[in-house]
């Protein structure tokens, strides 16, 4: 392995022990009136059994250091957003940001077209009163020359113009994609692909950020 390789993995697993590491601790920090299971949800420390630290840490930002702070990720997709539909508990796997899509459909989608499919969210960590995965923001490959009226898809207050071809989109990652989301975005706005994705399709392909409030 060449020494970058090493110091990439190095770092890697410092960051998930980091990241487990804090989460333990904040879990025996918990008030006593939280430690306890919410009605249909797992009990607290669900995400430490089933592994999620190590799953999120290649995807996460700053490791949060107090226990009410989100930790954030980006960029979830292929291999390990198999692993995290397959680690989390039933009924994490039905819940939804609001009215994005559902976690299911978001890690389906993202394992199934790693080149296509993106998701971008934040944990909530053992000492929050709900210790959750959340997906507001899904990142998908649409048409070429597509036009979209942006940034906001409801906003009620200027319509949308005639040209606007936001509901292709809608039916694209229905269709394509299973997305099952009960109201279109909050906002829709262009997404340029990271640098080394670009090099990986062999050319620039047009995404769209899809985030939910």
């Amino acid at each position: 392995m060449a020494p970058d390789a090493v110091r990439m993995t190095t770092r890697r697993h410092e960051h998930e022990a980091d990241l487990r590491e804090t989460w333990t601790a904040h879990l025996g920090q918990a008030p006593e009136w939280e430690t306890g299971a919410f009605p249909g949800r797992p009990p607290r420390g669900w995400a430490l059994d089933a592994g999620v630290p190590e799953i999120l840490a290649p995807f996460a930002g700053p490791v949060p250091r107090r226990p009410t702070d989100l930790l954030h990720f980006g960029g979830l997709s292929g291999p390990a957003a198999a692993d995290l539909l397959e680690a989390l508990p039933e009924s994490e796997r039905e819940c939804r940001h609001n009215f994005a899509p559902t976690t299911r459909a978001c890690l389906i989608a993202a394992a199934e077209f790693p080149d296509e499919v993106g998701l971008h969210g934040f944990a909530t960590g053992p000492a929050r009163g709900v210790e959750a995965i959340s997906i507001p923001t899904v990142v998908v490959r649409g048409p070429d020359g597509l036009r979209i009226f942006s940034p906001s898809w409801d906003d009620e207050e200027t319509p949308h113009p005639d040209w606007c071809q936001c509901a292709r989109l809608d039916v694209l990652v229905r269709d394509r994609y299973g997305l099952d989301h009960l109201h279109g975005p909050d906002e829709i706005t262009p997404w340029r692909a990271p640098v080394d994705d670009l090099l990986d399709l062999g050319e620039e392909p047009t995404f769209w950020r899809l985030w939910w409030d």
